[in-house]
């Protein structure tokens, strides 16, 4: 979803690989495809289901078969955003696997949800904010399983992340506001 709220985004992923640009700012919604898979840098695409919007607009996804991960404009201009090397020189092991999500916190730092074992939470501190940008040189794991299962208590559990994962903002009361009295 645009940070406006008036564009949809979803990724096609059937016989050609698409990104669909749908308008819901209206009462009835208008889809148009922004990107093709020949306009991605990349001969072999499977853009499932890793997908979501940096602070600025622009449309984040992950090509599950390159595991490289992508920028595309809301006027359709793509550009590779970090690319599998990036984030597998973090990593303890050789491969990484996207399938527990992406997505940006309210700062704008940049997170990976990976299961290939072990599992672990990548992060990347914003750069730009309003430009979406990442500083490319600043992934850390955040958390992995053995600190998850330590703090938990599960020392024989195995850490799986998939389906996703979201932030939610925390909203606080204003402190200057004086509530009315019972």
């Amino acid at each position: 979803l645009s940070p406006d709220e008036t564009t949809l985004y979803v990724v096609n992923d059937y016989d050609d690989d698409s990104l669909i640009k749908i308008d819901i700012s209206g009462p009835t919604p208008v889809i148009t495809e922004l990107v093709s898979e020949e306009d991605f840098p990349t001969q072999v695409t499977d853009k499932e289901r890793f997908i979501t919007t940096a602070p600025n607009g622009d449309i984040i996804l992950v090509d599950e078969e390159t595991e490289d991960i992508f920028r595309v404009t809301p006027e359709g201009v793509v550009s590779i955003f970090l690319d599998e090397d990036d984030i597998e020189a973090i990593l303890t092991s050789d491969d990484y696997d996207p399938t527990g999500g992406i997505d940006f916190d309210l700062d704008g730092n940049f997170f990976i949800a990976q299961s290939e074992p072990p599992s672990s939470i990548i992060k990347w501190t914003v750069d730009n904010k309003d430009l979406g940008t990442i500083d490319t040189n600043s992934g850390v794991v955040f958390a992995d399983e053995d600190s998850i299962q330590s703090d938990l208590g599960l020392p024989d559990t195995t850490v799986e992340f998939l389906g996703g994962f979201t932030f939610v903002p925390v909203i606080q009361e204003d402190p200057r506001v004086i509530p009315e009295p019972t």
